[in-house]
């Protein structure tokens, strides 16, 4: 599904354009694969019904205005999935 935090936003594509919050009332237990691409609000919801976390480690510091919560003490890396010169992208598991 594609989702967005911004009111009156509605993705091109099937998905449940009701937002973050209905899926999170609806589908509690997230049986299902999310990808979930911000913003930190979103991410800070759906962290504690996830058991894995996809994460591109970029080898340079980049300015940004959206980060992740702390989760590196829940989900430590469990595999490395692919290696770049510019970024690393890392499974994290509880």
């Amino acid at each position: 599904p594609a989702l967005s935090g911004r009111a009156g936003l509605h993705p091109p594509g099937p998905g449940d354009h009701d937002g973050w919050r209905a899926v999170l009332a609806t589908r509690p237990d997230l049986a299902t694969e999310v990808f979930i691409i911000g913003g930190s609000e979103i991410y800070a919801a759906f962290l504690p019904r996830l058991t894995d976390l996809w994460v591109s480690h970029l080898q340079q510091s980049h300015a940004g205005d959206t980060y992740l919560p702390e989760f590196e003490t829940q989900f430590p890396v469990s595999e490395i999935i692919e290696t770049h010169s510019d970024f690393t992208v890392r499974k994290h598991s509880r």
